[in-house]
């Protein structure tokens, strides 16, 4: 009885050893790296909008798994959790992890997206001209980096028009300083922050208003051979000004010499003009809402990467296939004569103009028929 009783039990643990041992295998198979899944943890949080629950999956997986495959990815996505969040706390947070991701893995593919992301927190933080432009001399510091760091990136052109950007909101924040200190008679204050701008910001859309109000602080100050320096600019270069003919009229009335209009270079200088915006009736209070934050701005950083995937397909879209070219040379001009010899006999001669054996073609493309005419019997001596 007690050997079958221990029979029973031996069987039932073997059954449950065999049992156990693939379910067991299987489990160790279906194990998840503890780095894994806490970055996957921290990108479904951060796909969901709940930053800080993502942040510290992420801040986990960097602080206990240095050496993971997935730190690299962790910091950037860190940053770009604060990025995605935004305001300007968070931007700027953004701002600082992206350029520890830059220092800490500068030969990863994303460094370029992690300095281009830079940028456009910066833009979009930028002020407006009559305020504090310490963002935007920043995003110029950073947009300096990028074109020495990624010099061949495709982003270049969408970069280029923020540095136009940047440095127009700059030019501008001077002319308004500028316009304070003509307004309460300090030319010298005038002169000082208008003369900075041909120098810093030569592609200054608004750089005939600069040159026509130097010109009148000049006057102003008592020094009129400056001032008809600035006015011959303006009729030299900016024919599309409405300052063109005020120019005209003061350099004749201080008996200076009136330049001739460059036309390239004033169309040059006007290509730098931004396009005039159509008005509506609803624009200002559209202009009001996207100011007050209200209405939230494009990602600047998406509409980049569209725009260079747009510019791409149109440089990588194939050049339409050249018409075949049929040369002079290789159409052939059939004339066929038909002759008559004094006896009354009729004989006719194929001749050809050019030995390619293919019939011309008229404007039209269309082949021409060969020409037959009779040649003139030979005269009859008497």
């Amino acid at each position: 009885m007690r050997l079958s009783t221990g029979c029973i039990l031996l069987s039932a643990l073997l059954c449950f050893a065999v049992g156990c041992h693939p379910k067991s295998a299987n489990l160790q198979k279906s194990v998840v790296p503890p780095d894994k899944s806490l970055y996957d943890r921290g990108i479904a949080n951060l796909e969901r909008g709940q930053f800080i629950i993502a942040r510290l999956s992420l801040q986990t997986l960097i602080n206990t798994y240095p050496d993971s495959e997935k730190a690299e990815e962790a910091v950037f996505a860190m940053a770009n959790s604060y990025y995605e969040e935004g305001g300007t706390e968070n931007l700027l947070q953004a701002e600082d992890g992206f350029k520890n991701f830059i220092i800490f893995y500068p030969a990863s593919p994303k460094a370029e997206d992690a300095q281009l992301k830079i940028i456009a927190l910066l833009t979009r933080m930028m002020r407006s001209p009559d305020r504090d432009q310490q963002y935007s001399l920043k995003a110029l510091k950073e947009i300096q980096r990028f074109m020495q760091l990624y010099p061949k990136s495709k982003f270049v052109p969408i970069v280029r028009n923020w540095d136009k950007e940047a440095k127009d909101r700059l030019a501008r924040h001077d002319l308004m300083i500028g316009q304070f200190y003509e307004d309460t008679e300090n030319y010298p204050g005038a002169l000082g922050r208008y003369s900075e701008i041909p120098e810093k910001y030569p592609n200054f859309s608004n750089m005939d208003e600069v040159l026509f109000r130097m010109a009148a602080s000049f006057e102003k100050a008592k020094r009129p051979e400056e001032a008809a320096v600035c006015l011959a600019q303006i009729v030299k270069g900016h024919s599309y000004s409405k300052y063109f003919k005020e120019a005209k009229m003061r350099l004749n009335a201080m008996e200076k010499p009136v330049p001739e209009t460059d036309e390239a270079l004033a169309k040059k200088n006007q290509d730098n003009r931004p396009p005039s915006k159509s008005f509506a009736p609803w624009t200002p209070f559209i202009d009001f809402v996207e100011a007050t934050g209200l209405k939230p701005l494009p990602d600047r950083y998406d509409l980049a990467v569209k725009e260079a995937d747009k510019i791409a397909a149109i440089e990588a879209k194939p050049a339409p296939a050249a018409p075949a070219n049929n040369t002079a040379g290789s159409e052939k001009l059939i004339t066929v004569v038909i002759d008559k010899d004094a006896s009354g006999n009729t004989t006719t001669k194929v001749e050809s103009s050019n030995p390619g054996g293919i019939a011309p073609k008229d404007e039209a493309g269309k082949k021409t028929p060969p020409r037959y005419y009779k040649k003139p019997p030979p005269k009859k001596t008497p």
